[in-house]
């Protein structure tokens, strides 16, 4: 179970009504309904926010292969692949290669290196399925990953997912 607490300006009140509102829109965007018009979105922001390594050939591993990226606590699920140098995300039902699978909480703390994959990973917080190679070069190119040179709404992204998760309660999943 995720457990969360706020860090700033707001109640306790405010930051759970502000988690189970991200929860409300992840599971959502699994919809159904809702699917195939987020993906889209998606799919435009990671290219987005990849855009330089996309440019210098970062992930040409992913090139023609599935990854899928799982978030276990909002029952959420991803497919990306590479082709002709553009990320593309595919129906959830897709088969993937590999698989990432963690906690929202444990991403974010992946993306903000609050943590290194590893010790999730032996923490059994953090699991890749399939092709493991493919999960490694993944991780590989986000331990290379330089977030100055993302964008901002990539940057105000993640930072906003850590704001709504306090110290204390990221060790304890």
């Amino acid at each position: 179970m995720l457990k969360v607490a706020v860090r700033g300006p707001y109640t306790a009140e405010q930051g759970s009504a502000a988690r189970r509102l991200a929860f409300k829109i992840m599971r959502f965007s699994a919809s159904s309904l809702a699917a195939p018009l987020f993906e889209k979105l998606l799919a435009r922001f990671v290219n987005q926010a990849f855009a330089a390594p996309l440019v210098r050939g970062d992930l040409d591993f992913l090139e023609g292969r599935r990854l899928a990226v799982e978030l276990e606590d909002c029952g959420v699920r991803w497919v990306f692949t590479l082709r002709s140098g553009r990320l593309y995300v595919l129906s959830q039902q897709s088969l993937a290669e590999a698989s990432i699978r963690a906690c929202t909480a444990e991403f974010i703390m992946l993306a903000m290196r609050r943590v290194d994959a590893d010790t999730l990973f032996f923490q059994q917080r953090l699991a890749i399925n399939g092709d493991v190679a493919l999960g490694l070069a993944l991780k590989n190119f986000l331990d290379a990953l330089d977030l100055d040179e993302l964008p901002w709404p990539a940057k105000l992204t993640l930072h906003a997912g850590d704001r709504l998760l306090s110290d204390p309660q990221r060790g304890s999943g």
